[in-house]
């Protein structure tokens, strides 16, 4: 029996929580002062602008794709990420620092600063690129699980959220961070050959707020407690679902739900995953706990009312009550009727209906 494992991260119950980093926003903030600050000096304009391009494409996909991840899963992608991130930082603030002091006349653009700023944007390519990969084309629940020959690939499957990534993607990472250093040593040598006092100074002490920079969105995804709003609910609820961990998604509805027993966006997914697992009735208890609650508060919520008696049709109409059935799908309609879904349901459960009406007079 040939058995494969790589890391297999513990205290798995208590990092299920779902967390969201924050490092999106301020990457985009920086990325967009370094942008503007490359105007300064065009002559490098062949450098600074795709590299800085590149960046925020990055960032601006993952700010677009913004949701929470179970806390083991983000630790696993900061920690890999670790030493391309403190890179990145490093890089962001020297192309301020140097561009800024040029701008408002504190140093004089020389040869060397430019030929360093032109290495610091190599440097930004390389790491923009591996976190474009961390961060948007590798699935967040890719991973590299225990592999054993004769286990089923069900199992396989429901395995794989215990470890992120694998190990060709940290042979990159390392492979990709030593040449980020490497071009990150002649940027720095290109800076110290240019006899600045100030910029050398200041060049080696940024390098303390880069490494803050890490640990401050470390902290603040990993070790802070958070809360999930109802929006980070659902997207978290479809996470789980998709990493084929239906149990989590219901825990951390149920778990929303002893807080907020009524609301009414948290009931409506609950109730998407009763109908989908074909548990029916709970189906119609959920929906008719977020009806009447709608009802007794009178919210105006046309579209979740109507998707909710869309909800009990199909649940009557699976359990054989197509009366009930062809009810509820005609109020979802009078409340929306623009809803193609109840529109052909109708279809469905009219000719059911007069079917059974035929074949009664028959009788």
């Amino acid at each position: 029996m040939n058995i494969s494992i790589f890391i297999i991260l513990r205290d798995m119950n208590e990092e299920y929580k779902m967390v969201i980093a924050n490092e999106d926003l301020v990457m985009l903030l920086l990325g967009t002062i370094a942008f503007i600050l490359a105007f300064v000096d065009l002559s490098q304009s062949a450098f600074s602008f795709p590299s800085l391009l590149l960046f925020l494409l990055g960032w601006g996909i993952e700010r677009f794709r913004r949701r929470p991840l179970p806390k083991q899963v983000l630790k696993a992608k900061l920690f890999y990420l670790a030493p391309v991130k403190i890179i990145r930082n490093y890089v962001l603030y020297q192309i301020i620092l140097l561009n800024g002091l040029y701008l408002f006349g504190f140093e004089k653009s020389s040869f060397e600063i430019r030929t360093g700023l032109i290495f610091l944007y190599l440097a930004l390519i390389i790491v923009s690129i591996v976190e474009l990969a961390g961060n948007v084309r590798i699935p967040d629940n890719l991973v590299i699980i225990p592999e054993i020959e004769t286990e089923s690939e069900e199992v396989k499957k429901k395995k794989r959220f215990q470890v992120l990534y694998g190990a060709k993607f940290i042979t990159w990472i390392i492979f990709s961070s030593l040449i980020s250093i490497g071009i990150l040593s002649l940027s720095i040598i290109s800076i110290v050959n240019s006899n600045s006092i100030v910029v050398i100074i200041l060049s080696f002490l940024i390098l303390l707020p880069a490494g803050v920079t890490y640990y401050y969105h470390y902290y603040e995804a990993i070790v802070k407690e958070h809360s999930l709003d109802v929006d980070y609910l659902l997207k978290a609820t479809d996470y789980y679902v998709e990493s084929e961990l239906p149990k989590l998604a219901y825990e951390l509805l149920y778990n929303f739900l002893e807080k907020e027993p009524n609301n009414i966006v948290a009931l409506g997914k609950l109730a998407l995953l009763y109908l989908k697992d074909g548990n029916y009735k709970k189906v119609l208890e959920t929906t008719g706990k977020s009806l009447a609650y709608i009802e007794e508060e009178k919210l105006d919520v046309p579209h979740t009312k109507s998707r909710m008696y869309v909800f009990r049709a199909l649940s009557q109409k699976a359990l054989g009550k197509y009366e009930e059935a062809y009810k509820s799908v005609n109020k979802a309609l009078t409340i929306n009727p623009d809803n193609m879904v109840a529109r052909k349901l109708r279809r469905e459960l009219r000719a059911i209906v007069k079917k059974k009406e035929i074949d009664s007079n028959q009788k």
